[in-house]
């Protein structure tokens, strides 16, 4: 059949023995000569039309591959000329970056020797105690303030406890629970709110620090917020509310103390204190519903007197037409 093939590709007649083999029958032998000849140009058609897949198919696979080829040649001059843009660096917020650690330990230095209150009389004493505040104290804060202090009180243990960083990651307030005694009284637990800043080198107390509530464990962390402006009439028409609140606050009057403080309100008294004086109030401008205030309270201890300085958070209660502005939220202050 190959042969057959091969002669018609050449045009090539048949040899003569293949037109019939038996000389006795010619047509029977012209008959199978033809029927080869039929065979041969079904088979040579077969074959050139497998032939002609196989070319197609291989065109096909070439173009793909020159294809493939002539777009990684693309891609890789797009990379030299035009280099993909660099990534862009991930700002996290500021308060992530925030030195808890030294933030803590400057809190912690400073309540230890805030805390420590020598009697009047004992130069010696009154002196150390200035010089340890002075280590970390930032230039707006006064350390050197006249102690007046009838009875000794010492530290015995010093324990950071929360720390609540500004938004701007620049400050914070930091919480540290002491142990102190007082006198020949047991000791007792008490929390101290110190704001500390940075002086551009390291963490410094930038603030009066200021009694508050032992905090209960786990206590979540709450920034500071910036102090707007005064107003005057609101902080007139608040000011004896707020005389009444520090003295429920310090008193430890858990249940006067809730009944004058914003619905929803979370704050634990501190208990021990009395208020001598309410030295400053200040209620700032603001919304319709919430408000910031500033105030200085002179507390009475059993040590003697102090004073400190706070920020609160007021909210409006409305009943009809009136509207009372109570505590929602109190810590210290980060103004002097």
């Amino acid at each position: 059949m190959i042969t057959a093939i091969w002669r018609w590709m050449r045009n090539q007649p048949p040899p003569a023995d293949e037109k019939g083999s038996d000389p006795a029958t010619p047509a029977t032998g012209q008959r199978a000569a033809r029927g080869r000849e039929t065979a041969g140009r079904l088979g040579v058609i077969e074959l050139h039309t497998e032939r002609g897949r196989d070319r197609w198919g291989r065109r096909a696979l070439r173009t793909t591959l020159v294809a493939a080829l002539v777009l990684l040649m693309v891609l890789g001059m797009r990379a030299l000329l035009r280099p993909y843009p660099k990534p862009q660096p991930v700002v996290l917020p500021a308060s992530l970056s925030y030195d808890r650690g030294g933030a803590s330990a400057t809190a912690a230095r400073w309540a230890g020797a805030y805390l420590s209150l020598p009697l009047a009389g004992n130069t010696a004493a009154v002196e150390a105690r200035a010089t340890a505040l002075s280590q970390d104290a930032g230039s707006n804060v006064e350390t050197t303030t006249a102690l007046n202090v009838t009875t000794e009180q010492r530290v015995e243990t010093i324990l950071p406890s929360t720390v609540e960083v500004n938004p701007d990651g620049r400050g914070s307030i930091v919480t540290v629970l002491a142990r102190v005694v007082t006198g020949k009284t047991p000791p007792r637990w008490v929390a101290l709110a110190v704001p500390v800043g940075t002086d551009g080198r390291r963490p410094v107390v930038v603030g009066t620090a200021a009694f508050v509530a032992v905090p209960a464990p786990g206590a979540a962390e709450r920034a500071a917020g910036a102090t707007p402006s005064q107003d005057s009439p609101l902080t007139t028409q608040t000011r004896n509310r707020a005389a009444a609140w520090f003295a429920a606050y310090g008193a430890g009057n858990a249940d006067a103390l809730n009944g004058i403080s914003a619905p929803g309100a979370q704050i634990a008294p501190i208990g021990g204190l009395g208020v001598k004086s309410l030295d400053a109030w200040q209620v700032n401008a603001g919304g319709a519903d919430t408000r910031t205030a500033a105030a200085v309270v002179t507390w009475t201890t059993p040590s003697g007197a102090i004073q400190q300085s706070y920020q609160l958070t007021l909210s409006a209660v409305r009943s009809g037409s009136t509207t009372d502005w109570r505590v929602l939220t109190v810590t210290a202050s980060t103004q002097r």
